[in-house]
Protein backbone atom coordinates (compact mmCIF):
# COMPACT_ATOMS: atom_id res chain seq x y z
CA UNK A 1 0.00 0.00 0.00
CA UNK A 2 1.72 3.53 -0.88
CA UNK A 3 1.53 6.37 1.74
CA UNK A 4 1.60 9.71 1.30
CA UNK A 5 4.26 11.92 2.42
CA UNK A 6 4.79 15.58 3.05
CA UNK A 7 8.03 16.83 2.20
CA UNK A 8 9.66 13.29 2.69
CA UNK A 9 7.50 12.49 5.86
CA UNK A 10 4.65 10.06 6.06
CA UNK A 11 1.40 11.97 6.41
CA UNK A 12 -0.59 10.83 9.39
CA UNK A 13 -3.41 12.10 8.83
CA UNK A 14 -5.45 14.49 5.51
CA UNK A 15 -8.94 16.04 5.93
CA UNK A 16 -11.58 15.20 3.55
CA UNK A 17 -12.76 18.55 2.27
CA UNK A 18 -15.70 19.06 4.77
CA UNK A 19 -13.53 18.26 7.37
CA UNK A 20 -11.38 20.63 5.87
CA UNK A 21 -14.39 23.63 5.74
CA UNK A 22 -15.26 23.28 9.27
CA UNK A 23 -11.46 23.94 10.61
CA UNK A 24 -10.93 26.47 8.05
CA UNK A 25 -14.05 28.49 9.85
CA UNK A 26 -12.96 31.62 12.14
CA UNK A 27 -16.05 31.83 13.90
CA UNK A 28 -16.08 32.01 17.91
CA UNK A 29 -18.13 28.45 18.01
CA UNK A 30 -18.89 26.13 15.10
CA UNK A 31 -20.81 23.04 15.48
CA UNK A 32 -19.76 20.00 13.47
CA UNK A 33 -22.88 17.88 13.03
CA UNK A 34 -25.00 15.38 11.61
CA UNK A 35 -24.60 12.00 10.62
CA UNK A 36 -22.31 9.24 12.70
CA UNK A 37 -19.08 8.48 10.76
CA UNK A 38 -18.35 11.98 9.08
CA UNK A 39 -14.95 11.67 10.42
CA UNK A 40 -16.31 14.84 13.30
CA UNK A 41 -14.07 13.24 15.79
CA UNK A 42 -11.02 13.18 14.21
CA UNK A 43 -11.37 16.74 13.18
CA UNK A 44 -11.61 18.27 16.43
CA UNK A 45 -8.69 16.39 17.93
CA UNK A 46 -6.50 17.32 15.50
CA UNK A 47 -7.87 20.92 15.31
CA UNK A 48 -6.71 20.99 19.14
CA UNK A 49 -3.03 20.55 17.93
CA UNK A 50 -3.34 24.65 16.08
CA UNK A 51 -1.57 26.06 18.56
CA UNK A 52 0.84 23.85 20.33
CA UNK A 53 3.50 25.60 19.38
CA UNK A 54 3.06 28.56 22.16
CA UNK A 55 4.34 27.77 25.11
CA UNK A 56 1.67 28.96 27.58
CA UNK A 57 -1.07 27.56 24.79
CA UNK A 58 -3.64 25.69 26.81
CA UNK A 59 -6.58 23.51 24.83
CA UNK A 60 -9.72 21.06 26.99
CA UNK A 61 -11.38 18.63 25.10
CA UNK A 62 -14.40 16.89 26.63
CA UNK A 63 -17.17 13.84 26.16
CA UNK A 64 -19.75 13.57 28.70
CA UNK A 65 -18.43 10.55 30.33
CA UNK A 66 -14.90 9.15 30.74
CA UNK A 67 -15.24 5.60 28.88
CA UNK A 68 -16.25 8.02 25.83
CA UNK A 69 -13.24 10.26 26.27
CA UNK A 70 -10.89 7.38 26.18
CA UNK A 71 -11.61 6.89 22.88
CA UNK A 72 -10.50 10.17 21.73
CA UNK A 73 -7.35 9.47 24.02
CA UNK A 74 -7.06 6.34 22.26
CA UNK A 75 -7.14 8.30 18.96
CA UNK A 76 -4.40 11.08 19.84
CA UNK A 77 -1.48 7.93 20.49
CA UNK A 78 -2.20 7.09 16.80
CA UNK A 79 -2.24 10.97 15.41
CA UNK A 80 0.06 13.09 18.51
CA UNK A 81 2.34 10.67 18.97
CA UNK A 82 4.22 10.16 15.52
CA UNK A 83 4.40 14.02 14.49
CA UNK A 84 5.24 14.82 18.41
CA UNK A 85 7.52 11.76 19.27
CA UNK A 86 8.85 13.93 22.13
CA UNK A 87 5.23 14.81 23.44
CA UNK A 88 4.18 12.75 26.47
CA UNK A 89 0.60 11.75 27.73
CA UNK A 90 0.15 11.32 31.62
CA UNK A 91 -2.41 9.02 32.35
CA UNK A 92 -3.17 10.69 35.70
CA UNK A 93 -3.96 13.98 34.89
CA UNK A 94 -5.34 13.17 31.31
CA UNK A 95 -3.35 15.52 29.38
CA UNK A 96 -0.78 15.50 26.49
CA UNK A 97 2.31 18.15 27.32
CA UNK A 98 4.46 19.09 24.09
CA UNK A 99 7.77 20.14 23.54
CA UNK A 100 7.00 23.86 23.68
CA UNK A 101 4.95 23.32 27.19
CA UNK A 102 1.66 23.50 25.48
CA UNK A 103 -0.95 21.26 27.16
CA UNK A 104 -4.14 20.19 25.75
CA UNK A 105 -6.32 18.33 28.86
CA UNK A 106 -8.86 16.23 28.23
CA UNK A 107 -12.03 15.88 30.44
CA UNK A 108 -15.58 14.56 31.14
CA UNK A 109 -18.76 16.26 32.78
CA UNK A 110 -20.43 13.22 34.11
CA UNK A 111 -21.96 15.01 37.12
CA UNK A 112 -23.19 17.90 37.41
CA UNK A 113 -20.85 19.21 39.84
CA UNK A 114 -17.86 18.11 37.31
CA UNK A 115 -17.93 21.21 35.66
CA UNK A 116 -16.40 22.90 38.96
CA UNK A 117 -13.32 20.85 38.21
CA UNK A 118 -12.81 23.53 35.47
CA UNK A 119 -13.52 26.88 37.88
CA UNK A 120 -10.98 29.54 37.32
CA UNK A 121 -9.39 27.68 34.41
CA UNK A 122 -8.56 29.39 31.25
CA UNK A 123 -8.55 27.11 28.51
CA UNK A 124 -7.46 29.02 24.82
CA UNK A 125 -9.55 26.29 22.45
CA UNK A 126 -12.35 23.97 23.91
CA UNK A 127 -13.28 21.23 21.96
CA UNK A 128 -16.50 19.52 23.10
CA UNK A 129 -17.21 15.89 21.56
CA UNK A 130 -21.24 14.69 21.11
CA UNK A 131 -22.27 18.44 22.31
CA UNK A 132 -26.08 17.38 22.06
CA UNK A 133 -25.53 15.18 25.55
CA UNK A 134 -24.48 18.20 27.38
CA UNK A 135 -26.91 20.41 29.31
CA UNK A 136 -26.95 24.24 28.10
CA UNK A 137 -26.29 24.83 31.92
CA UNK A 138 -23.10 22.83 31.41
CA UNK A 139 -21.64 23.76 27.63
CA UNK A 140 -22.03 27.74 28.87
CA UNK A 141 -20.37 27.18 31.98
CA UNK A 142 -17.62 25.52 30.21
CA UNK A 143 -18.25 28.45 27.62
CA UNK A 144 -16.90 30.79 30.23
CA UNK A 145 -13.50 29.11 30.57
CA UNK A 146 -12.99 29.73 27.24
CA UNK A 147 -10.64 32.66 27.76
CA UNK A 148 -6.66 33.33 26.78
CA UNK A 149 -3.92 31.60 28.49
CA UNK A 150 -1.60 34.58 27.49
CA UNK A 151 -0.68 36.85 24.39
CA UNK A 152 -1.22 35.97 20.87
CA UNK A 153 -3.31 32.76 21.64
CA UNK A 154 -6.52 32.71 19.71
CA UNK A 155 -9.92 31.82 21.61
CA UNK A 156 -12.32 29.42 19.99
CA UNK A 157 -15.08 26.57 20.47
CA UNK A 158 -15.38 23.41 18.33
CA UNK A 159 -18.43 20.98 18.90
CA UNK A 160 -19.52 18.04 17.38
CA UNK A 161 -23.32 16.19 17.39
CA UNK A 162 -24.91 13.53 15.84
CA UNK A 163 -28.78 14.07 16.04
CA UNK A 164 -30.57 13.28 19.37
CA UNK A 165 -29.34 13.39 23.20
CA UNK A 166 -30.51 15.39 26.89
CA UNK A 167 -28.97 18.91 24.62
CA UNK A 168 -30.79 18.00 21.12
CA UNK A 169 -33.36 20.70 22.04
CA UNK A 170 -31.10 23.39 22.95
CA UNK A 171 -27.96 22.80 20.22
CA UNK A 172 -30.64 23.56 17.22
CA UNK A 173 -31.72 26.09 18.58
CA UNK A 174 -28.49 27.42 19.26
CA UNK A 175 -26.58 26.56 15.98
CA UNK A 176 -29.22 24.80 13.27
CA UNK A 177 -32.43 26.28 13.17
CA UNK A 178 -31.77 30.18 13.44
CA UNK A 179 -29.80 30.63 9.90
CA UNK A 180 -29.02 27.93 7.24
CA UNK A 181 -25.90 25.80 7.44
CA UNK A 182 -23.18 27.44 6.66
CA UNK A 183 -24.33 30.86 7.51
CA UNK A 184 -22.62 32.49 10.07
CA UNK A 185 -24.54 33.65 12.91
CA UNK A 186 -23.54 37.19 15.00
CA UNK A 187 -25.18 37.85 18.36
CA UNK A 188 -24.05 40.79 20.77
CA UNK A 189 -23.74 39.67 24.58
CA UNK A 190 -22.95 41.41 27.45
CA UNK A 191 -19.60 40.50 29.28
CA UNK A 192 -17.95 41.76 32.75
CA UNK A 193 -14.55 43.16 31.91
CA UNK A 194 -11.96 42.04 34.51
CA UNK A 195 -12.37 45.44 36.05
CA UNK A 196 -16.02 44.65 36.84
CA UNK A 197 -17.31 47.18 33.79
CA UNK A 198 -19.91 45.53 31.38
CA UNK A 199 -19.08 45.33 27.86
CA UNK A 200 -20.92 44.56 24.66
CA UNK A 201 -18.92 41.61 22.65
CA UNK A 202 -19.91 40.89 19.31
CA UNK A 203 -19.78 36.89 19.22
CA UNK A 204 -20.09 34.71 16.07
CA UNK A 205 -20.85 31.14 15.66
CA UNK A 206 -21.86 28.63 12.76
CA UNK A 207 -22.92 25.16 11.81
CA UNK A 208 -21.36 22.69 9.54
CA UNK A 209 -23.59 20.23 8.26
CA UNK A 210 -22.03 16.08 8.46
CA UNK A 211 -23.29 13.01 6.59
CA UNK A 212 -21.48 9.78 6.66
CA UNK A 213 -20.87 9.87 2.74
CA UNK A 214 -18.18 13.01 4.15
CA UNK A 215 -16.12 9.97 4.70
CA UNK A 216 -14.88 8.22 1.08
CA UNK A 217 -13.18 4.92 3.37
CA UNK A 218 -16.62 4.35 4.98
CA UNK A 219 -18.20 4.99 1.17
CA UNK A 220 -16.18 2.28 -0.60
CA UNK A 221 -15.85 -0.22 1.80
CA UNK A 222 -19.96 -0.59 2.47
CA UNK A 223 -20.80 -3.55 0.14
CA UNK A 224 -24.12 -1.26 -0.33
CA UNK A 225 -25.03 2.33 0.03
CA UNK A 226 -28.42 3.66 -0.36
CA UNK A 227 -29.41 7.68 0.38
CA UNK A 228 -32.44 6.60 2.15
CA UNK A 229 -33.89 4.49 4.82
CA UNK A 230 -33.51 1.11 3.66
CA UNK A 231 -36.86 -0.99 2.97
CA UNK A 232 -38.68 2.25 2.50
CA UNK A 233 -41.79 1.29 -0.13
CA UNK A 234 -44.56 3.62 -1.65
CA UNK A 235 -47.00 1.70 0.34
CA UNK A 236 -45.11 1.56 3.67
CA UNK A 237 -45.44 5.13 3.48
CA UNK A 238 -49.07 4.97 2.53
CA UNK A 239 -50.05 2.73 4.92
CA UNK A 240 -48.32 5.04 7.94
CA UNK A 241 -50.40 7.82 6.83
CA UNK A 242 -53.36 6.20 6.27
CA UNK A 243 -53.48 5.19 9.96
CA UNK A 244 -52.38 8.40 10.98
CA UNK A 245 -55.52 9.85 9.52
CA UNK A 246 -57.67 6.95 11.02
CA UNK A 247 -56.49 7.27 14.66
CA UNK A 248 -56.84 11.26 13.88
CA UNK A 249 -60.66 10.59 12.47
CA UNK A 250 -61.75 8.54 15.47
CA UNK A 251 -60.50 11.04 17.93
CA UNK A 252 -62.50 13.76 16.28
CA UNK A 253 -65.18 12.16 14.25
CA UNK A 254 -64.18 12.79 11.44
CA UNK A 255 -65.95 11.08 8.24
CA UNK A 256 -62.51 9.35 6.97
CA UNK A 257 -63.23 5.96 7.64
CA UNK A 258 -60.91 3.82 5.35
CA UNK A 259 -59.30 6.69 4.17
CA UNK A 260 -56.13 5.63 1.77
CA UNK A 261 -53.88 8.23 0.08
CA UNK A 262 -55.41 8.16 -3.67
CA UNK A 263 -51.72 8.56 -5.20
CA UNK A 264 -50.59 4.90 -3.95
CA UNK A 265 -51.80 1.73 -4.80
CA UNK A 266 -52.24 -0.44 -1.61
CA UNK A 267 -50.37 -3.89 -1.82
CA UNK A 268 -51.82 -7.28 -2.68
CA UNK A 269 -50.91 -9.65 -0.29
CA UNK A 270 -49.88 -13.13 -2.05
CA UNK A 271 -47.85 -15.90 -1.90
CA UNK A 272 -44.32 -15.66 -3.60
CA UNK A 273 -41.48 -18.70 -3.51
CA UNK A 274 -37.93 -17.68 -2.61
CA UNK A 275 -36.94 -18.59 -6.09
CA UNK A 276 -39.41 -16.18 -7.61
CA UNK A 277 -38.23 -13.33 -5.44
CA UNK A 278 -34.82 -13.57 -6.22
CA UNK A 279 -35.51 -13.81 -9.82
CA UNK A 280 -37.92 -10.66 -9.62
CA UNK A 281 -37.02 -8.63 -6.85
CA UNK A 282 -34.73 -6.77 -9.12
CA UNK A 283 -37.47 -5.54 -10.83
CA UNK A 284 -39.22 -3.93 -8.00
CA UNK A 285 -35.75 -2.23 -6.91
CA UNK A 286 -32.21 -2.03 -7.96
CA UNK A 287 -30.29 -1.16 -5.37
CA UNK A 288 -27.09 -2.16 -7.01
CA UNK A 289 -28.10 0.49 -9.51
CA UNK A 290 -28.77 3.03 -6.81
CA UNK A 291 -25.26 1.83 -4.52
CA UNK A 292 -23.51 2.54 -7.46
CA UNK A 293 -24.70 5.84 -8.44
CA UNK A 294 -24.11 6.93 -4.46
CA UNK A 295 -21.07 5.68 -4.75
CA UNK A 296 -19.90 7.43 -8.23
CA UNK A 297 -21.52 11.10 -6.52
CA UNK A 298 -21.85 10.90 -3.08
CA UNK A 299 -21.58 15.12 -3.20
CA UNK A 300 -25.35 14.72 -4.71
CA UNK A 301 -26.19 12.25 -1.60
CA UNK A 302 -28.57 15.48 -0.60
CA UNK A 303 -30.44 15.71 -3.85
CA UNK A 304 -30.66 11.94 -3.96
CA UNK A 305 -32.63 11.88 -0.98
CA UNK A 306 -35.03 14.38 -1.77
CA UNK A 307 -35.57 13.06 -5.29
CA UNK A 308 -36.13 9.68 -4.33
CA UNK A 309 -38.70 7.70 -6.43
CA UNK A 310 -40.18 4.91 -3.65
CA UNK A 311 -39.94 1.45 -4.67
CA UNK A 312 -43.18 -0.16 -5.12
CA UNK A 313 -44.56 -3.41 -2.92
CA UNK A 314 -45.22 -6.07 -5.24
CA UNK A 315 -45.96 -9.25 -3.23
Amino acid sequence: MEHKTYHGRPVIWSPQPRQAAFMARTEDEALYGGAAGGGKSDALIIEALRQVHIPHYRALILRKTYPQLSELIDKTMRYYKPVFPRARYNGSSHCWTFPSGAKIYFGSLNHAQDKYNYQGKAFDFIGVDELTHFTWDEYSYVMSRNRPSGPGTRIYIRATANPGGVGHGWVKARFISPAPAGTRMVQLVKVKAPEGKEITRRRTRIFIPSTVFDNPALLENALLATPHIAGYSEQGKANATAMSVASLARRFGLPLEGWYPPQAAPARRRPISWQELCRTIGGAYDIASESRSLKERPGDFESMRDHYAYRREYF
